[in-house]
């Protein structure tokens, strides 16, 4: 091979940056991309256990990287107005060939005669791969899925731990396989979750570590496909510990009103990017989507916050407090159970209620 072919698949906003890693290390070898992410990688890390660097030296390896092909969502229509995701507007940018089928099931023949590629990135692309097309790359495919797999298979692993309040996750890195998300792990990595994070928080996470990781789980996928490492093996999934999530329903951002303040929250943490989080306001007399919270707090933890403060002021379920030492005031939504700390709301009507400024 002159060059390694690779295709990337994607749709969403936020794996731009992982697209625009890739094309930014054109021409140069994979075995030295890999091995420089390799030694990024902590030290206590268990793959510096069964990976040397002289791995990277492989024959296989010393091949320059070639982005040769874009696979997004077709473009749709808005209000008569074409609409591009950020994917194909990089692609057409950069002249890089560009192909959106509505369906690419139905196109694998004419995806075939595209070109021939060795080796496809899959990063939330939204469309299940036939086996026939991942089988027409030499390597396969390697998909980025932001959760510590066989946990939370399926399109919404990030707003699925977040529901939950889970305190870590993971990046995985797996081989692309016939059942969703159920392939070998070539690499997985910890993910943090702090209790601000947010979807949008969450996926910056899981870029940059993708960022710093694609060419080493790539290189990964190839050395262990030709049989060149020894202590190293891919993971294999266990069915009977995987756990499932699906699509987010439009109708999902309406939170019942029984809901205590951190149940809220967490909706709010998984559901900011979409579909938001609804709430009955009874000052309001309406729903309100929260834009900005800054946490959630038991009844107990709001008696305590009360009684440091110096003034309080009740409307209806909001309360505002000013602090002793401290002219900014802290505004606080009353939940069935519990209080969320609110700083930016917007109304049926869309105004946008900043409480920084809104006077009562």
């Amino acid at each position: 091979m002159k060059s390694l072919n690779i295709v990337f698949y994607g749709s969403a906003y936020f794996v731009l940056p992982l697209l625009e890693a890739v094309y930014s290390e054109e021409g140069k070898s994979l075995g030295g991309l890999a091995l420089k992410q390799f030694n990024e990688l902590p030290v206590d890390s268990e793959y510096r256990k069964v990976l040397s660097v002289s791995e990277f030296d492989s024959p296989e390896l010393d091949i320059p990287i070639r982005l040769s092909l874009v696979v997004t969502q077709p473009d749709r229509l808005n209000r008569k107005k074409i609409v591009r995701n950020s994917i194909a507007q990089y692609a057409l940018n950069n002249k890089i060939q560009l192909f959106q089928p509505a369906s690419i099931k139905s196109v694998v023949e004419e995806y075939n005669n595209l070109g021939s590629y060795h080796l496809g990135i899959v990063a939330a692309y939204g469309q299940i791969l036939p086996m026939d097309l991942i089988e027409s790359h030499k390597y396969g495919l390697i998909n980025w899925h932001p959760s510590r797999l066989p946990e939370y298979r399926g399109p919404t692993p990030v707003q699925a731990a977040l529901l939950n309040d889970d305190s870590s996750t993971a990046l995985s890195w797996i081989d692309v396989a016939q059942k969703m998300d159920s392939g070998d792990i070539y690499l997985q990595s910890p993910v943090q979750i702090a209790k601000q994070d947010t979807f949008i928080s969450m996926m910056n996470k899981f870029i940059d570590l993708g960022v710093r990781q694609w060419a080493l789980a790539v290189a990964l996928k190839i050395l262990d496909r030709e049989s060149l490492v020894e202590k190293y093996s891919p993971k294999r999934q266990q069915f009977s510990e995987a756990t499932f999530c699906k699509m987010i329903a439009k109708d999902a951002r309406s939170v019942d009103t029984s809901a205590d303040s951190e149940t809220i929250y967490n909706h709010y943490r998984a559901y900011k990017d979409f579909p938001k989080t609804e709430v009955l306001s009874l000052y309001f007399d309406s729903k309100m989507t929260l834009n900005e919270v800054y946490g959630a707090h038991t009844d107990l933890e709001f008696r305590n916050i009360l009684s440091r403060a110096s003034s309080v002021e009740t409307y209806k379920d909001f309360y505002v407090l000013t602090q002793n030492d401290s002219k900014d005031r802290r505004v606080f939504w009353k939940a069935a159970s519990g209080v969320l700390e609110v700083s930016q709301v917007t109304l049926p009507n869309g105004k946008r209620i900043n409480f920084a400024g809104f006077n009562f």
